[in-house]
């Protein structure tokens, strides 16, 4: 018995979908650097808490 040639339309598809699932990683890794790049940023800007303690607006009012 002679084995089967998978259809071309399948393996295309298959292709397609490769490519299709290596841009968005790409894309996710290059958002993923970005906003780590955001988070580094914020924390020198703003220092590791955006909220000031509770003790200190009590003691300022």
């Amino acid at each position: 018995m002679k084995p089967q040639r998978p259809d071309p339309l399948v393996l295309l598809a298959l292709g397609g979908l490769s490519l299709v699932l290596e841009a968005s990683l790409t894309v996710a890794q290059g958002t993923q650097k970005q906003l780590l790049s955001w988070s580094q940023k914020s924390r020198e800007t703003f220092g590791s808490r955006l909220l000031p303690p509770l003790e200190e607006e009590r003691s300022g009012d």
